[in-house]
């Protein structure tokens, strides 16, 4: 069988689905990828033990069948170093692989075989169309909160939650914690539950990035999302979990907004001074903010003016959670809400909101 596609089309689709490729795996399976021809649409497929990456483009062809499983990264390289309007031709017999790109022939071997894919064998529970901008700012917002660690998988990923006509997105790391509720036109009357893992939520904001509407199909065990040529399709975490809920009392309830540029810049200048741990103080007086650091001979403070006319009080914040969620937010105007031991951080006029622990002093 013989193959003769463009390089810079082979090389568009290659990018796409290299996400799904694992790299110093004990699974050599997970370095291979799947290019399979179906009339004028060349397809390639990635996956690995969380999550498969389908994508495909358009080409003239006068192959009608071809398919072969390869390393990815020996195509990926012959591709980064040939020309971009040059050809890629593939000619495959029974022993090997014969791969010819500017002027160069490459025998290789080629793995036998079935490719591994995620087999959705039931019918989808939902079918949800959202735009693409709306969820993938709310998991983008919602991951800095999750965990980086795999000890505990319920915390190292995204808790959705589908009920009624809205979908909530929730997400923890122990110290803070992330909500959101989005509207959808569906109206779902058994609430649906489950996380995706942090790792899938990575490439889900990857390879959809520059897409108008998503299409999302919910299964048991796994999602699937669609749009515009690119497929991908996640497991999911849906044990059951009995988290503890966070009790808020209203012994303090403090609301004041802020510039985001300004209070991130304070906050900068406030760790100028080298301290031992990554604790700031923040106190809060008469119409103004002092954000203060310590360490056993020096201090800093820098001073913020704000609408405050209530009791003094001062928190104790690691400013690295801080500085996290202030550098993804897209608004400039943020709201800061002190509940008993909690900062609530949010946009002005938004859906979603972070919660971050205090520090005891």
């Amino acid at each position: 069988m013989k193959l003769i596609i463009l390089n810079s089309i082979l090389l568009d689709i290659l990018k796409k689905i290299s996400g799904g490729i694992i790299k110093d795996t004990n699974n050599s399976n997970l370095s291979y990828i799947l290019i399979k021809i179906i009339k004028n649409k060349i397809f390639c497929i990635s996956i690995n033990n969380v999550f498969e990456i389908v994508t495909y483009n358009i080409f003239d062809n006068n192959t009608y069948v071809f398919e072969i499983i390869l390393q990815y990264n020996l195509i990926y390289n012959i591709c980064k170093k040939s020309p971009s309007a040059s050809k890629i031709i593939f000619n495959k017999n029974k022993k090997y692989l014969e791969i010819f790109s500017d002027n160069t022939l490459f025998k290789i071997n080629y793995k036998n075989g079935i490719f591994p894919s995620f087999n959705l064998t039931n019918n989808h529970i939902l079918k949800i169309k959202i735009k693409s901008t709306l969820f993938l700012n709310n998991i983008k917002y919602a991951k800095t909160a999750a965990l980086n660690s795999d000890i505990k998988n319920f915390l190292n990923g995204i808790f959705f939650e589908i009920n009624l006509n809205s979908i909530n997105v929730l997400s923890s790391d122990n110290i803070r914690f992330f909500y959101s509720s989005i509207l959808i036109n569906n109206y779902i009357n058994n609430k649906i539950s489950f996380i995706i893992p942090k790792i899938s939520i990575n490439e889900i904001l990857n390879v959809f990035m520059n897409t108008d509407y998503l299409y999302l199909f919910i299964y048991i065990n796994q999602i699937k999302i669609i749009s515009h040529r690119i497929t991908f399709t996640s497991k999911l975490i849906n044990d059951i979990y009995n988290l503890p809920l966070i009790n808020l009392k209203t012994k303090y309830k403090i609301n004041i907004m802020l510039k985001k540029n300004i209070f991130k810049e304070a906050i900068e200048k406030a760790i100028l001074l080298k301290s031992s741990t990554d604790k700031l103080n923040f106190l809060f007086g008469k119409n103004k903010l002092i954000i203060n650091n310590t360490n056993l001979n020096e201090n800093i403070n820098v001073f913020l003016n704000i609408n405050y006319n209530l009791t003094d009080i001062i928190i104790v914040i690691n400013y690295k959670y801080l500085l996290d969620i202030l550098k993804i937010l897209d608004n400039n105007t943020i709201n800061l809400i002190i509940i008993d031991k909690f900062l609530l951080l949010t946009e002005n006029k938004s859906n979603f909101f972070y919660l971050i622990t205090t520090f005891n002093l």
